[in-house]
This record gives structure tokens, C-alpha cells and sequence, in this order.
């Protein structure tokens, strides 16, 4: 969730930060993402496309989850199965925060509302 914080700007701060001699910000070094949730990272983002879009960005479906579950094996394994909900919960948790959020200061900056913000953001 950090390219969402910083994304666009990191790159911008870190040169000039680089370009003007002074310590670069611990907040635009990327995490790691640990080796063992590198492929739940990846089933998040292709689990995202399950999500209702509104007024606000709405929460990966149980039932997404599920199916993504019962199709690749995790409904066999009950921690596979339960560390599946748990990591995507998680991510799905911080993700709505941020986007949510940034949906109401982007309405507030420019007139667009949360709704109109989300579906372009859906066709990135």
C-alpha cells in the first residue's frame, strides 16, 4: 500500500533530496515485501477486480475469496485457507482506507466526486 501513499511523488523526493545533499526520507524507501507474502500480494491485486465500486471503493467480496480458494488448492489446507482470508483481509483493509480517503480529498480539490475518482481509477 505504500505506492499508494507515495507512488507518484517518491521518486520526485528522493532526487531532491539526493540533488540538494540532505538525508533521503525513510518514507520514500519502498518496504520489502517478505518472500512468503509476495504471492498473496499478487492474489490481492487480482482479487481487486472483484470489488463493488460506488460512492467509495467496497471491500473484496467473501465470496472472491472463497472461489479464489476452492479453485487453487487453499480450501484443502484449513492455514492455507485461513492465512489466504487473513493476508487479504489485511491488504483489503488498508487499501479501502487509503483510496476511500483519497477519494474524499480528491473530490474536495477538483469538484469530482468519490465515485467518479474510483472508476478512473478502475481503468487504470
Amino acid at each position: 500500500m505504500w505506492s499508494l501513499k507515495w507512488g507518484e511523488n517518491a521518486r520526485k523526493v528522493y532526487e531532491a533530496a539526493s540533488d540538494a545533499g540532505v538525508d533521503i526520507p525513510e518514507s520514500v524507501i519502498p518496504p520489502e515485501c517478505p518472500d512468503h507474502l509476495v504471492g498473496y500480494y499478487d492474489i490481492f491485486w487480482k482479487l481487486s477486480t472483484c470489488r463493488n465500486v460506488g460512492f467509495s471503493v467496497g471491500r473484496i467480496p467473501w465470496t472472491a475469496i472463497d472461489a479464489f480458494a476452492v479453485r487453487y488448492g487453499y480450501i484443502e489446507d484449513d492455514l492455507l485457507y485461513e492465512d489466504l482470508h487473513y493476508y487479504i483481509g489485511a491488504m483489503d483493509s488498508a487499501y479501502t482506507d487509503i483510496v476511500n480517503k483519497n477519494d474524499e480529498t480528491a473530490g474536495k480539490d477538483n469538484g469530482e466526486s468519490a465515485a467518479i475518482a474510483a472508476r478512473k481509477r478502475q481503468e487504470w
